[in-house]
């Protein structure tokens, strides 16, 4: 699992797949009345059920959905892409974007690293699932974390309500197994609840000689962390 050989321009890219929950779930008959009328109930394979919408009066407040070319569906106002959208079960399958950071062959560390700032509720109407998804990080030690937004009373040297992270080590290539993820080459934990906005990074470890980083540079030169479904 850990990465070899994928480009950092093409990776800082890639999107993953996250599940959110509605705060609030309409009930089964709401379901059944799909869209409101004269509006509009797909975007390319996404089916649109109120309380999400396409156009002016279409959505509640929070669940505007835009359709690009009447075939990607986004969250309104984030260029997240949505991937499914239920009512009942309440809940919105989402792309999100990855955290990375890189060395290079003598063993710095690449400056252009990049965070994956998440921001997608406004309205308050949205909560990431604890229970379908997780934290993930891959790579060789490296440890990724999550942070929610600032909070509203900001206590001193932590500003934030959630934290929470894992770090995963390697040596060699051959440690690592495919499909495994127990902190060899990828680790993985539970998130807290009511998670929303938030931000995903990573870190290497700075005292790590330059003679380590070359070794693992050979099988793993960048290391990645992001929120995914469980099963995915």
């Amino acid at each position: 699992m850990v990465a070899t050989g994928i480009m950092v321009s093409s990776v800082s890219a890639l999107p993953l797949l996250v599940l959110m929950t509605l705060s609030s779930a309409p009930s089964v008959d709401a379901a059944k009345d799909w869209a409101l009328p004269g509006c509009q109930t797909t975007c390319g394979r996404v089916d649109v059920p109120y309380p999400f919408g396409i156009g002016a009066n279409c959505f509640r407040p929070g669940f505007e959905i835009t359709c690009d070319g009447s075939s990607v569906a986004f969250l309104a106002g984030t260029g997240y892409k949505v991937l499914n959208l239920s009512v009942v079960p309440a809940g919105a399958r989402v792309e999100l974007p990855i955290a990375w950071t890189c060395y290079d062959r003598s063993g710095n560390r690449r400056s252009y690293e990049s965070e994956a700032p998440v921001r997608f509720n406004p309205q308050g109407v949205f909560r990431i699932s604890d229970v379908h998804n997780q934290l993930f990080v891959v790579g060789c030690d490296v440890t990724a974390y999550i942070q929610s937004r600032p909070n509203s009373i900001r206590s001193a040297g932590y500003p934030y309500e959630y934290y929470t992270g894992c770090v995963s080590y390697c040596r060699r290539a051959e440690i690592v197994r495919d499909g495994r993820c127990s902190g060899v080459g990828c680790c993985r934990v539970d998130i807290p609840p009511d998670l929303t906005d938030n931000s995903v990074g990573v870190d290497t470890d700075d005292e790590e000689s330059l003679a380590v980083r070359r070794l693992i540079y050979n099988f793993s030169p960048c290391s990645y962390g992001f929120l995914v479904e469980r099963n995915s």
